[in-house]
């Protein structure tokens, strides 16, 4: 072996450790910002499709003796159906009407619950062209891998809100 090859050895061993190492950390600090804003675009989508759900079944319309009203619970299961990915029993819901808002924290407690949405109020409150109102909040953790120095973990609550206008 000559002289040049026997100094060259271990080389690309210090090459990947300069280069590859903190490849390799800016692909997971990449990843994590991935997840975090498609954890995000999620619970935006569950939001407005449970918005959506509640404005166009209305107050409790009925044509041809079919009613069409919805209750919190029907609303809870539409949004848990389109929020794929993220667990109901951390996912926390507040939906509004104009007669008050009804909190499901965390989602799975409003499963059960029967009372017709929007409710019903005496000086009719919930009329067309009033809205309904969803604002979901979901737990985050974020964590950071930098090129030099301590991992970092950013922990924070991600929100999103949708309004729909009362259709019947």
């Amino acid at each position: 072996m000559s002289r040049a090859r026997k100094e060259e050895r271990g080389t690309s061993t210090i090459e990947f450790a300069l280069a590859g190492i903190p490849l390799i950390l800016i692909m997971v600090s990449i990843i994590e910002m991935a997840l975090t804003m498609w954890t995000y675009e999620t619970l935006a989508f569950a939001v407005r499709e449970g918005a959506r759900y509640a404005a166009t079944k209305g107050q409790g319309c009925s044509y041809s003796g079919n009613s069409c009203g919805v209750t919190v619970a029907n609303i809870a299961q539409k949004i848990a159906e389109s929020a794929i990915g993220l667990a109901p029993g951390v996912l926390n819901v507040t939906i509004t009407s104009a007669a008050g808002s009804i909190p499901c924290n965390p989602l799975t407690s409003c499963y059960s619950n029967n009372s017709s949405f929007p409710p019903a109020s005496s000086n009719s409150e919930n009329t067309l062209t009033n809205p309904i109102t969803i604002t979901g909040y979901y737990p985050s953790t974020i964590t950071f891998t930098p090129l030099l120095g301590t991992v970092k973990k950013y922990s924070g609550t991600l929100q999103a809100t949708s309004q729909q206008i009362i259709q019947f």
